[in-house]
């Protein structure tokens, strides 16, 4: 027929290495493909990360601190992030109490203060009583030392007794 059965053998054999490649280039091709999907919702995630300012530093920040989670604390790689997010909310709250507590100590000072002014004035009251004077004339007394630019107590004068309550409570102006 006029054929070389050489030729044809080669060219079936080179045939039957370009599908066998094709298969390999097409099972390849799918697997990057996979991998192509996994990255690009990957990538988007890092544009929203970078569109909120955050760089590469704060990144790697989050990433030590999960790594740190889950190899010293023992937590789960699946909810290391989540507890670092619980964690900072813990030391805001935190933080956000403290304030409170010391401004809570401060007003319990001040109400100290203030009650033992009143106290002394009380105790000393008591006493003048007791002594057989009458309230009219405790008062009289009282007006007459004012008028006169003198104070009960040196350490308390009209200036530094005044106070005031807001809605925090009870201070001193």
């Amino acid at each position: 027929m006029g054929f070389d059965s050489q030729k044809i053998v080669t060219n079936y054999a080179r045939i039957k290495s370009f599908r066998q490649t094709e298969r390999r280039l097409t099972k390849n091709c799918r697997f990057w493909e996979s991998r192509a999907a996994h990255y690009k919702e990957v990538f988007r995630m890092c544009e929203r990360v970078v569109s909120n300012g955050i760089g590469i530093s704060l990144v790697l920040a989050l990433e030590t601190a999960v790594i740190k989670k889950i190899e010293v604390d023992g937590v789960p790689a699946s909810s290391a992030p989540y507890r670092i997010m619980q964690d900072i909310e813990d030391c805001k709250r935190l933080g956000g109490m403290k304030k409170q507590m010391n401004d809570m100590i401060m007003q319990i000072h001040l109400m100290k203060e203030f009650l033992g002014c009143q106290n002394e004035a009380i105790n000393t009251f008591m006493k003048l009583r007791l002594s057989g004077m009458t309230e009219d004339q405790i008062f009289k007394m009282c007006r007459a030392i004012e008028r006169n630019g003198h104070t009960f107590n040196p350490h308390y004068t009209q200036s530094n007794l005044l106070w005031r309550y807001s809605s925090k409570g009870l201070y001193r102006t």
